[in-house]
């Protein structure tokens, strides 16, 4: 979500040019170090940004885009179905 909102800063001219920015991240702060994972499947693990930390960095670019006069429209990930990941 870090390097999303530094896309976001850095497109502000072409946000400032439209009506609409659609938003849609999640992917990659869900996801898990595997390599650690697969190392130690018994230990608790936790994903690539912590849930507090996505909240509140996604509140942060909403509210960005909503002070430029913008209406953000927000994206859903399709959920992830664990028996397709497992043999």
């Amino acid at each position: 979500m870090t390097r999303g909102e530094q896309i976001v800063e850095r497109n502000v001219p072409e946000i400032k040019s439209s009506d609409y920015v659609v938003l849609e991240f999640g992917g990659n702060d869900s996801d898990y170090n595997w390599k650690k994972i697969a190392d130690d499947p018994d230990a608790e693990h936790s994903p690539n940004t912590p849930l507090s930390v996505f909240v509140e960095t996604y509140k942060n670019v909403i509210g960005e885009i909503k002070k430029l006069g913008k209406i953000p429209v927000i994206l859903n990930l399709p959920p992830v179905d664990a028996s397709c990941r497992t043999p």
